[in-house]
């Protein structure tokens, strides 16, 4: 028997709540000709002129929908599949007295309601009702119970999962060589470096606190930095907060200051927070520190100045890098959503706080860490400025110290020098990740999308991606440059554009990475993107045999990556390798002896370990350094021409 219940809105069946609609419509009639569509919720449903007789309704999957029928005892709405003729419908959902043949199925947790003459029937849209609306080759439609020849319309069905969202794999590319520059270490999550005179000095940032020193090569006995104690409890097997992120300043050679980014017990005083039920996870927190005047190779622990404390709800998803744009001078500073899962957690508002610029969350920030500086507005902190040609800067419905917003965990960016391009890896959650060029007040789409996909959250919290929105999403969603789905990888690792000598095939192309796959095994995967944007992995002559966890860019625009063979910050295994020219990629005429027409023979070395079939698989050949480098060079400087174009026309587009 049938519950007819007197509440549409809210019903209450056995003591139990149904579960509230996302979307809502109205039909009344036009005598018993037709129904007309008369009130939508939202335009996904129908989008054109309303009152409209019979017309096609859109319907998602795993959305929950309440249609009411002003006289729906004279004219019980059905959701049938529609055959040729009335007799051969098939009823799945029904008001009033009839009972369709699906309304038993728990998850599509059919409920009738209404008072007086209206009816209202709610359910939710699952692949099995979906199925059953086109079974046999019939149509998923509507139609009236009592007169079903004239009141009858189509329904269209959208929102299907993308089960396999890239599934072309990344091919193989150019094969190069490495050396490995320090070892030792924990788990290095970055390398910067400055020029003091002739000496090259790379600063190693290591996750639990300490940042190395090294001086044209030799490690010095005494970290360059210790934060060991300001730091949370790391978790040893696998952790997101630590020592994130070091920057040097762009005068450091002549003032001595860097900043870092590191994860801190929630005791201070938060400059930004977030409504949580429960406790804080931890505090990001940024600081600026100054060297030693007397010894420039070591930083002095009692000139910490603190910038900024952030309350973050969950271990994960911090963002963390700290990077110096020299051609503005500010400090970029990259923060996740906030952690947990798919940005609607405690501490998450609704609709994410990615998606909400008047939160600091998912988003990369821009500032002068110079309080003193006159020019820009100060901080509600007083620690630093926000800069006046910040997009938001003068917008009271959005934090001033916003670049950009809508990411999942943009953990890891950098500046393209050459063209002023700031590229930024984004870790998506379940299925893509995605490599953006970031403009000023972009809105690069999480949780709205994930890559180019859409997101749809089905009713128990669990969602799966689709190729067009099922709910109502913000005009001026970002795509990613490119993308990759988790049959290729877990977690993205932006890295950099590389302008170094050693590889001229790579020149001006966008080097960047995969931490390993599903984090079982140390499987770390390098990846470029080619003059058209394809994804393409670096082969080696040996596997990597690490989680890959970090990069760097000397002065002369060489490319370096980190990472360790424990996905946590334990054991000592960290290492610091730069990428050189591998099988055909060295200098001087002669026949290569890698794959294909080599055209010099290499000088880059491995390190000894077991073969890979996923870094020594036979690829397409590159150009070599022997080849015709005029060309090879003039085909980079088109390459960086086309991106600074895109930029523009990105920023042109409004973002």
């Amino acid at each position: 028997m049938k519950n007819v219940l007197l509440a549409a809105a809210v019903v209450v069946l056995a003591g139990t709540a149904a579960a509230q609609a996302d979307f809502t419509m109205t039909f009344d009639n036009i005598g018993d000709e037709s129904y007309q569509l008369t009130a939508v919720s939202s335009p996904l449903i129908f989008d054109g002129t309303l009152p409209a007789p019979d017309p096609t309704i859109r319907l998602a999957l795993y959305k929950r929908y309440a249609i009411t029928v002003e006289d729906g005892v004279t004219h019980p709405l059905q959701i049938v599949a529609l055959g040729a003729t009335p007799a051969a419908d098939v009823v799945l959902l029904s008001m009033g007295a009839v009972t369709g043949t699906v309304e038993g199925d728990t998850a599509i947790d059919f409920v009738e309601g209404g008072t007086g003459s209206e009816r209202t029937i709610t359910f939710t849209l699952t692949p099995s009702l979906a199925a059953a609306m086109s079974a046999g080759g019939l149509t998923p439609g509507y139609r009236c119970g009592t007169h079903s020849t004239d009141m009858r319309g189509n329904i269209e069905v959208y929102g299907f999962i993308v089960d396999d969202p890239i599934p072309e794999p990344i091919p193989p590319g150019v094969l190069i060589g490495r050396t490995r520059v320090a070892d030792g270490l924990v788990s290095p999550l970055g390398i910067v470096f400055s020029l003091d005179g002739t000496e090259q000095r790379m600063y190693v940032i290591d996750q639990v606190g300490l940042v190395w020193l090294y001086i044209n090569g030799v490690q010095q006995g005494t970290p360059f930095l210790d934060v060991q104690s300001r730091l949370v409890t790391l978790t040893p097997e696998y952790d997101e907060r630590g020592l994130l992120g070091f920057a040097l300043h762009p005068s450091f050679n002549t003032n001595g200051l860097v900043y870092t980014f590191t994860s801190e017990p929630a005791e201070g005083t938060a400059d930004f927070t977030v409504p949580l039920a429960g406790a804080f996870n931890h505090q990001s927190v940024i600081a600026e520190w100054s060297v030693f005047d007397e010894n420039p190779a070591q930083v002095d622990p009692t000139s910490r100045r603190e910038i900024m404390r952030i309350d973050q709800p969950q271990y994960n998803q911090n963002g963390g890098t700290l990077r110096f744009n020299l051609e503005d001078g500010y400090l970029y500073i990259s923060l996740g959503d906030g952690g947990g899962s798919l940005d609607n957690e405690d501490g998450h508002v609704p609709g994410g706080n990615a998606q909400d610029p008047s939160n600091i969350y998912g988003s990369i920030l821009r500032i002068n860490p110079d309080f003193s500086d006159t020019s820009g507005l100060l901080s509600a902190n007083g620690q630093y400025r926000i800069p006046d040609d910040n997009p938001f800067a003068f917008d009271g419905n959005a934090l001033g110290e916003i670049f950009a917003y809508g990411f999942r965990n943009p953990f890891l960016f950098s500046f393209d020098p050459e063209t002023g391009d700031l590229w930024a890896g984004d870790a998506g959650q379940n299925y893509v990740e995605e490599v953006d060029i970031v403009v000023s007040g972009g809105n690069y789409g999480w949780r709205e999308k994930e890559g180019s996909f859409f997101v749809n959250i089905r009713n128990d919290g669990s969602y799966y991606l689709t190729e067009e929105p099922v709910d109502s999403v913000p005009w001026n969603l970002i795509d990613p440059i490119a993308e990759y789905d988790h049959h290729d990888g877990t977690v993205v690792l932006g890295g950099f554009v590389y302008l170094g000598a050693e590889i001229p095939s790579l020149f001006g192309q966008y080097v960047f990475a995969d931490i390993g796959d599903n984090l079982v095994a140390p499987s770390g995967k390098l990846f470029y993107l080619d003059e058209t944007d394809q994804i393409n992995q670096l082969r080696f002559p040996q596997n990597t045999m690490i989680w890959v966890k970090g990069f760097g860019q000397d002065d002369a625009g060489e490319v370096y990556y980190a990472g360790s063979r424990e996905a946590g910050p334990t054991g000592t295994t960290g290492e610091v390798w730069v990428l050189e020219a591998g099988e055909g990629e060295g200098e001087g005429e002669g026949e290569g002896e890698g794959e294909g027409e080599g055209e010099g023979e290499g000088e880059g070395e491995g390190e000894g370990e077991p073969p890979s079939a996923c870094f020594g698989i036979a690829g397409p050949n590159r150009p070599g350094g022997g080849g015709d480098l005029v060309m090879m060079f003039a085909a980079a400087l088109m390459l960086l021409l086309a991106r600074k174009m895109r930029t523009k026309q990105l920023s042109e587009a409004g973002c």
